[in-house]
C-alpha cells in the first residue's frame, strides 16, 4: 500500500492520492443487443444488468476483494476493458488479473481464467469464441464460450503485438498488428498472410 501511495504521490501529489477515490476503471454502458439489458460497473466490486426501459437491477454480479500480497499494488478488482458480449448469452469481464464470464440471463459466474500482465483487450469472434493476445503479446489464443482452448497461434517469430486483435466481417479473420506487419490469422488458426506495417519511428 506505502508503494503504491509513493507512486501515487509522485504523479498527483501526496494530498489528492489520500483523498482520490476509487472508482471504476471501466465506466461505460454496454448495451446487450438481442434484449432489454444495459451492463455497468457500479463499483471495483459490482457489476450490474440494468433493464434501460424501468431503471430496474436484473441482476449482480459482485466479486469479493482480492486477498493482499507484497505483489498486490491494488487489492480490489476491477473491470479494465469495454464488456464484451457474445451472442450465445455470454457477458465478459476482463479485469486486471483475471477473465470472469457470466451468464447473461442470471449473472451467474461460468468460468474464469487468470490473466496475469496481459496487456490487451479480449474480442468476440463470429463464431461467439473469445480472441485473446497472450504470453506477453506473442500468442493469440481463441477460446470457445465455454472457455475451452480451440486453438492457438504463435506469431513471436513476426514480433509483438502493439493492440488488440481485429476480428473481419463476415470472413472471421482475424488481424493482428504488430510493430513491423500485421498478418491475418483464419478462423481456424491458420496464417494467412502478413505484411510489412512499420509504426514510425520503431527500432528494427
Amino acid at each position: 500500500m506505502k508503494r503504491a501511495l509513493t507512486i501515487c504521490a509522485l504523479a498527483f501529489g501526496l494530498a489528492a492520492c489520500r483523498e482520490r477515490p476509487e472508482v471504476p476503471e471501466w465506466r461505460e454502458l454496454v448495451q446487450i443487443p438481442d434484449r432489454p439489458m444495459v451492463i455497468s460497473q457500479r463499483d471495483l466490486n459490482t457489476v450490474d444488468a440494468i433493464d434501460p426501459r424501468d431503471g430496474s437491477t436484473i441482476w449482480s454480479y459482485y466479486r469479493p476483494p482480492l486477498e493482499r500480497t507484497r505483489w498486490a499494488v491494488r487489492p480490489q478488482p476491477h473491470v479494465v476493458c469495454p464488456i464484451t458480449y457474445l451472442p450465445v448469452g455470454r457477458v465478459v469481464l476482463r479485469y486486471h488479473d483475471a477473465m470472469h464470464v457470466l451468464d447473461v440471463e442470471t449473472g451467474e459466474l461460468l468460468w474464469e481464467k487468470a490473466w496475469i500482465l496481459q496487456r490487451f483487450c479480449p474480442v468476440a469472434s463470429l463464431d461467439s469464441g473469445v480472441l485473446t493476445i497472450t504470453e506477453l503479446g506473442t500468442q493469440l489464443e481463441k477460446l470457445d464460450a465455454n472457455g475451452n482452448e480451440v486453438w492457438v497461434y504463435d506469431f513471436s517469430q513476426l514480433g509483438e503485438a502493439i493492440a488488440q486483435p481485429t476480428v473481419i466481417w463476415p470472413t472471421g479473420d482475424v488481424l493482428v498488428r504488430t510493430r513491423h506487419r500485421i498478418l491475418a490469422v483464419s478462423p481456424t488458426g491458420d496464417l494467412n498472410w502478413s505484411e510489412l506495417h512499420s509504426v514510425e519511428g520503431a527500432p528494427p
